[in-house]
């Protein structure tokens, strides 16, 4: 992801897989690729020109790739945490 847009890897070139302006102004948050979705979880809304404050983040967005047009939806937020991912990991159980 690079400025709001999200890009596929394949050999040596890159694929625009969706613009997703939204994503740019969140700084800190952990991204992680399971199946064909995309999980973007947490971070903060940073200051702009317009709006110096600053916002946590407890919400989970989910990108489906899978299709041919990509989808966005709402997971379960986060508990009694928000703001910055310091980390993340995939479990298998």
């Amino acid at each position: 992801m690079r400025q709001g847009i999200i890009f596929k890897q394949e050999a040596s070139t890159s694929k625009v897989v969706v613009s997703a302006p939204e994503l740019r102004n969140r700084i800190g948050s952990a991204m992680i690729g399971l199946r064909d979705e995309l999980y973007f979880i947490g971070g903060v809304v940073g200051p702009s020109r317009l709006n110096l404050s600053i916002r946590l983040l407890s919400e989970v967005n989910i990108l489906s790739v899978g299709n041919e047009r990509p989808t966005w939806r709402q997971g379960a937020p986060m508990t009694r945490c928000g703001g910055t991912v310091l980390g993340c990991t995939q479990l298998t159980l």
